[in-house]
């Protein structure tokens, strides 16, 4: 199981320095938990298996899903992080958090490990200009029988015009999938849906942040963005206590797709006649 990263042409929209940037201030130790990713939570315990598997992060900076995965699943967990900034603080997260895992430097689609029980990615595939080309690589490192689970941020309705009109530099590095877009492409390399929703009802993307002002005066920043948090929180929280979990078409956080591997590929035609099918909660 055990890869390695060969040096290649980096295919993300945002560069390496984009990303060091990003992550050279953030604090650690990080995890993430059940409680504030309380919808993500059902559904990972609702759909993937339970056991000794191995799970393997796709631009996994920080590790704080592979920490999850680990603690609260029993994952072996691996990862992958281009920058190499990122790579370091994501291994001395884990080591803080007292997580045992492989966290490899590099551009995925030149790795040579695997395969996983499960390939992971959080806001990683929305950056590539093709996902075709990402997806086989992710099915590659997929067992035969495994899961793919693939998270985008949301790219339609207000949040996505708010990321437009206000960070314009945050939503120039995003190539916009919608939830039919997600599913399709998971199709064509032979995943079969187990689900497909979106998530995150009714949260708000704050006009302040990972702006210039944000850059230049956080304070302020933080100040005018209070009432976008306050909002969010509050509608986790009821969203947490009532397990009522709505799927807004114009206001949400993200889009998730969990798809299957066969055990045997199907030829080409037979996956693009399958009917779809969608769980939708």
């Amino acid at each position: 199981m055990r890869g390695k990263v060969d040096p290649g042409e980096t295919r993300l929209r945002f560069d390496e320095v984009y990303w060091e940037n990003a992550w050279a201030t953030v604090r650690i130790p990080q995890i993430k938990s059940k409680r504030r990713s309380h919808e993500l939570h059902g559904l990972f315990k609702s759909y993937l298996p339970a056991g000794k598997k191995s799970l393997f992060e796709v631009g996994c900076a920080l590790g704080s899903w592979m920490a999850y995965f680990s603690k609260d699943f029993g994952y072996k967990v691996d990862g992958i992080e281009l920058a190499p900034l990122a790579h370091a603080k994501t291994i001395q997260n884990l080591r803080l958090l007292g997580i045992k895992a492989t966290v490899y430097c590099g551009d995925v689609l030149s790795f040579t490990g695997g395969p996983y029980d499960i390939v992971f990615s959080y806001g990683f595939v929305e950056h590539f200009p093709d996902t075709d080309l990402v997806l086989k690589k992710l099915g590659d490192l997929c067992k035969p029988g495994g899961y793919v689970v693939t998270a985008v941020p949301s790219m339609e309705g207000l949040n996505w015009w708010i990321s437009r009109t206000c960070r314009p530099s945050v939503a120039a590095g995003h190539y916009p999938i919608g939830i039919d877009g997600l599913e399709e492409m998971h199709r064509r390399q032979g995943f079969e849906t187990i689900c497909l929703r979106r998530y995150g009802g009714f949260f708000l993307v704050s006009p302040w942040e990972k702006t210039t002002l944000a850059k230049k005066m956080p304070m302020l920043a933080r100040w005018l963005g209070a009432p976008v948090y306050v909002w969010n929180r509050a509608i986790s929280e009821l969203t947490r206590l009532t397990r009522w979990y709505p799927q807004p078409s114009s206001v949400f956080a993200g889009t998730i797709y969990i798809g299957r591997k066969p055990d045997e590929p199907r030829p080409v035609l037979e996956r693009l006649l399958t009917p779809r099918h969608l769980i939708r909660l």
